[in-house]
Parts: structure tokens; C-alpha cells; sequence
């Protein structure tokens, strides 16, 4: 299951197109409904050999772990009894005032370590010395040079609340967390690995399925890309671009260049020839979801999140037949990954 759920981008970036419908002689129909026989030939999908860069586990990706685990917890083992140092990591709460009234993005709360040059010059050597539990005002000026323009050069005060120190990681201070997954710091790195480990083979997988389907489709021969499911595409990724763009100055097509150096005729393009193929795999091997399937991955999901079966269509905006395709999809994938050859994999 927690494969399946990271697999979620993935198959996302394709599922839009699961359910698009066809004109003409199979107007009306469904992709999976269609023949697809007159439109390609689907390639080799079993055995198929592949070199991908895959990630590995490092130590230092499993300290930052540990680190940020025992950093989200460590108010119940937080110093509170001395004045901050230099060098300590100290949690705060701020809020940041241009001319008495409190400006965007200057509130919140945060991790800071005190000479990390992390915020502005002054706030942080403004809080050595204040005692945990403490609010002092910080009047500070953002540098010249500062991104925003609305604070560039501007004098500010910034409210702050030194809330805790955080302590330096010990079989002690772990202990003090109360954590049932960890009891010292032997503990603590064992299960920061495993979310690692977990992190990066979900990574591989999805790197796996990627290419050895990019390959698929390489060798897949296609009689016709059919215009209408293509426009269609286009119209679809057009929108969730478009939508994920908002409050920029960014377009479309500037976006899809920068980040995908293709068009949007290309990737509407490369999104249907990616369905085709995988509903061709599909129809190949049988493939099917039932209703009773759908429901427990719907409720299954829903519980993940501690949330409704339609509060998770309506988070997704998708409805319920548009999650079936999804999870036809996610089939598909867990064949072609176990059909790939990974050789000299780095």
C-alpha cells in the first residue's frame, strides 16, 4: 500500500488521459473500450534492459533525518532554564512589523541556530541572552539589496519569543521524547534509516517504472496518435498548469520549456502515446478493477488521511471512475517494474 501511494505522482502524470474518450468510430467510448490495434503495435514490455541512476543511502541523509525527527519533538526535552548561546538551536515564535503593521511572510514559527546567518544581520544575534519563555522586539533594517523591494532597505521590529533550546542529541535527550519507535540514539538512527531506505527504494521504483516505460513506448510502433485524444491532452495539462501557476508571472508555455524542455504539443503528445501503451500492457495482461477493489483502496486511502472516501476524490479532484483509472494504471506499472532488467545501475 505505501508503495502504491507514493507511486501517486507518478501515475498521475499520465492518468489524465485514462479516461479520455474517442470520436468517430469509437465515440463514446472509453480508452480501454477502444481498439487499439488500429492505432499501434505495442512493443516489448517484458525483459526490458535498462541502465538508471538510482539513488543510495547516506549517512548524512539518515543524520538529517534523525535530526529533524528528534527537532520536531524535542519541546518535551527542550532547555529552558539558561540564556541562548551562540551556536544553539533555539525554536521561536516571530512576527515581523513594517510601520506597526505585521508584513507578509514575516510571521511564524522556526528552528533557528543562533550564527547560522539564516535571518536577517541583528535578529539572530538580538536573541543571545534572552531567556526561554522570554519576548523581546528586535527594531532591525532588511538589507539594501534585500529580494523584496517592499522591505529593501526598510526598518522593521520584529517580536520574538525564544520558546525552547533544542538540546544536543543524547541517549538522555532521546529518551526524554517519550518516543515508543526510540529510546536512545542507536534507536533513533535505526528508525531514521528505515524511513530513508524507505524514501529512496520508493524513489528507485518510480525511477525504474519511468524509464523502462519510456523504453516501452521507444519501441512501440504507432500507426496514428488519433489528433483528438492529443487536443484534448493539451487542453487538460493547459488547465493544470495554468492552476498550478497562479500568482506568477510565468506562462505556460515558458513553464513546460524551463522545466520540461518540450512544448505543449509535445507532452500532450507524449502523455497519450504513454496511455495507449499502457492500456495496450493492460489489455495484454488481463488486467481489470473490480469495484470492490476500488472501494477498499478508496476507504483504504481515506483512513491514511483521516478523512471521508469523498473528501478524497474531491482533494484529488477527481471522481470515483477517474480513481479507477488510476489504479489501472498503478497495475501497469508494478508489471513493467517487474519485467525491467536493471543492469549497471549507478
Amino acid at each position: 500500500m505505501k508503495m502504491k501511494k507514493k507511486l501517486l505522482a507518478l501515475a498521475l502524470a499520465v492518468v489524465s488521459c485514462f479516461t479520455l474518450t474517442a470520436c468517430g468510430s469509437d465515440e463514446g467510448k472509453e480508452l480501454q473500450d477502444m481498439d487499439l490495434d488500429k492505432y499501434m503495435e505495442l512493443g516489448e514490455y517484458t525483459n526490458i534492459e535498462i541502465s538508471p541512476v538510482l539513488e543510495e543511502v547516506s549517512d548524512k541523509d539518515v543524520e538529517s533525518q534523525m535530526e529533524y525527527l528528534f527537532s520536531i519533538q524535542a519541546k518535551d526535552a527542550g532547555i529552558t532554564d539558561r540564556a541562548v548561546e551562540n551556536g544553539d538551536v533555539t525554536n521561536i515564535d516571530f512576527a515581523g512589523y513594517l510601520d506597526g503593521v505585521a508584513f507578509e511572510g514575516g510571521t511564524g514559527n522556526s528552528d533557528l541556530e543562533i550564527g547560522s546567518g539564516t535571518f536577517i544581520p541583528g535578529f539572530e544575534e538580538g536573541l543571545v541572552g534572552v531567556m526561554p519563555g522570554e519576548e523581546i522586539d528586535l527594531p532591525l533594517t532588511f538589507p539594501a539589496d534585500y529580494h523584496s523591494a517592499d522591505l529593501a532597505g526598510k526598518e522593521v521590529v520584529f517580536k520574538v519569543t525564544v520558546n525552547y533550546i533544542i538540546p544536543e542529541i543524547s541517549d538522555e535527550t532521546v529518551k526524554a521524547l517519550g518516543n515508543e519507535n526510540y529510546s536512545n540514539v542507536a534507536e533513533l538512527e535505526a528508525f531514521a534509516r528505515e524511513i530513508v531506505q524507505e524514501e529512496v527504494d520508493s524513489n528507485n521504483y518510480d525511477t525504474i517504472v519511468r524509464v523502462a516505460t519510456n523504453k516501452i513506448i521507444t519501441n512501440t510502433t504507432f500507426k496514428e496518435v488519433p489528433d483528438f485524444l492529443v487536443e484534448q491532452q493539451k487542453t487538460i495539462v493547459k488547465e493544470q498548469v495554468e492552476y498550478s501557476l497562479q500568482g506568477t508571472n510565468i506562462d505556460v508555455d515558458t513553464y513546460l520549456s524551463m522545466f520540461y524542455g518540450s512544448s505543449l504539443d509535445e507532452i500532450a503528445e507524449q502523455n497519450v502515446k504513454e496511455r495507449m501503451v499502457i492500456q495496450a500492457i493492460a489489455n495484454a495482461e488481463g488486467i481489470t478493477v473490480t469495484d470492490e477493489e476500488l472501494d477498499g483502496e478508496l476507504e483504504t486511502f481515506a483512513t491514511d488521511y483521516g478523512v471521508t472516501t469523498d473528501q478524497i476524490l474531491e482533494m484529488m479532484g477527481t471522481d470515483r471512475e477517474y480513481y479507477r483509472e488510476y489504479m489501472y494504471g498503478v497495475k501497469v506499472y508494478e508489471v513493467i517494474y517487474n519485467n525491467a532488467v536493471v543492469l549497471d545501475a549507478q
